[in-house]
């Protein structure tokens, strides 16, 4: 996966998404977050806002 294995931001942010949707895998919101997290730390400015939104809802 281009998150793991290449440090890219956007691989790292629909990974989140595919895990917090539950899209090939099952739901699991709180990896979801660990990804926004990660893809947010490369720069990937839409995943610092979904990192945001799941700490205020108490999901990170």
């Amino acid at each position: 996966m281009s998150c793991d294995e290449m440090n890219y931001g956007h691989g790292c942010y629909r990974y989140g998404t595919f895990a917090f949707l539950g899209r090939g895998m099952d739901k699991n919101v709180p990896q979801s977050t660990v990804y926004y997290e990660r893809a947010c730390d490369l720069g990937f400015l839409k995943a610092c806002h979904n990192t945001g939104v799941a700490y205020m809802q108490g999901d990170g």
